[in-house]
């Protein structure tokens, strides 16, 4: 009799241990997802390039480290994105891009956990389906566009004179440029040509290194400041391509 009653009450008492190391776990497990949700929301998230569209600056597969200035300027109530300077890779959406929804914002954080940062369900990329492009910035407000031969000119507020962006802009970087046939005309769609565009305050011209992917400015204009998800601080993969931005 006593022999059995001690069995149960072994039983039960390693059943409450049991639960004790559940319940601690899926505290630790709980903080980890929120210290993780609260670093990569407002300091870097980690970003897998699923698109061609900056090479060959950054070629698909590349690993990036994003500064998600979206929350950033929620979290300090500034315009992070005011002082973005000519140049810069940026992960943008386009001005008729709808919004995330709630449910992926919650969701966001679990997904990134689990998947090892390499899936997302708002930072990421791919070809035209994805939530974002990544882009450069070639021009500021006040700035007036145009192009010839797939390479932008950029006259400056209050300058008279136009530069090429290779001489304005103060970061290295190559382009791709389109292969088109001698037959093909300035005036056709999607050509390498474009009149003067003067840039309105509060927009960006984004365009992609490589010239021939034409999901940018090209093709649906500057581009809203609020639509910009986050700057491009490095990447870190292939490791010989280790770079700062």
């Amino acid at each position: 009799m006593g022999k059995s009653s001690n069995n149960k009450y072994r039983s039960y008492r390693d059943k409450k241990t049991l639960n004790k190391k559940y319940r601690v776990y899926f505290v630790r497990i709980f903080l980890m997802i929120v210290i993780f949700s609260l670093f990569t929301s407002f300091f870097a998230i980690s970003l897998k390039v699923n698109s061609n569209s900056m090479a060959p600056t950054v070629d698909k597969g590349s690993l990036l480290i994003l500064a998600p200035t979206q929350n950033i300027n929620l979290l300090l109530q500034k315009e992070f994105n005011s002082d973005l300077r000519r140049g810069e890779i940026v992960l943008s959406g386009t001005n008729f891009m709808a919004k995330s929804k709630f449910w992926e914002y919650l969701a966001d954080p679990i997904v990134r956990v689990f998947t090892l940062q390499k899936k997302s369900l708002i930072y990421r990329n791919s070809d035209y389906l994805g939530k974002g492009e990544l882009l450069r910035v070639v021009g500021i407000p006040g700035d007036t566009i145009k192009i010839k031969d797939d390479t932008i000119y950029i006259k400056p507020k209050d300058s008279e004179f136009f530069l090429s962006e290779f001489e304005l802009n103060q970061i290295d970087y190559d382009t791709h440029k389109r292969d088109l046939t001698k037959d093909w005309k300035s005036e056709y769609p999607f050509s390498s040509e474009l009149e003067n565009v003067v840039i309105e305050e509060g927009f960006y011209y984004l365009v992609s290194d490589n010239r021939e992917i034409l999901n940018d400015s090209r093709i649906w204009g500057a581009v809203n400041k609020d639509k910009i998800r986050g700057r491009i601080l490095l990447k870190y993969w292939p490791v010989n391509e280790f770079a700062i931005y």
